[in-house]
């Protein structure tokens, strides 16, 4: 049951932070507001550099490190952590109204694969991110799936 893995949910939510697929969220405000002390009035359009926002340290503790327990909802940094941190599938009318499918789909994958398979990475460095209209990998990511057998 899914609901007994809440580190593979962790484990997910931290590849979205580390690795998010949209880099910036732009947005024309609709009425004049305030953002870190500055009046920003009405039609301005703002933009949210999430990539640097998921790996700031005021934000993420220990933001460069993989850690999916900060996303169980028993540990302490997951109470304190402002819910507009973290939205990979954005928020509001806006949002993506696939996201609890896709959530769903990506724990279901996970798990089945690493119980069936074992799985090695093949690539030699260190595979990074680029930057295009979407967050993607700047080169094939290699994989090798060896059978287990139960």
């Amino acid at each position: 049951s899914l609901q007994k893995m809440p580190y593979l949910r962790g484990l997910i939510k931290e590849s979205e932070r580390l690795y998010p697929v949209l880099m910036v969220a732009l947005r024309v405000l609709d009425k004049d507001a305030v953002l870190s002390g500055y009046h920003v009035p009405a039609k301005t359009r703002v933009m949210n550099l999430m990539y640097l926002m998921l790996r700031d340290e005021t934000i993420f503790e220990e933001a460069e490190k993989i850690k999916p327990e900060r996303w169980i909802r028993s540990s302490s940094s997951s109470s304190q952590r402002n819910p507009f941190s973290f939205t990979p599938f954005g928020f509001g009318p806006r949002m993506c109204i696939g996201r609890r499918i896709a959530e769903l789909e990506m724990e279901l994958l996970i798990a089945r694969l690493v119980s069936e398979f074992r799985i090695e990475c093949r690539n030699e460095e260190e595979v990074g991110l680029t930057f295009r209209l979407v967050g993607s990998p700047d080169r094939d990511i290699r994989l090798a799936f060896h059978q287990r057998h139960l």
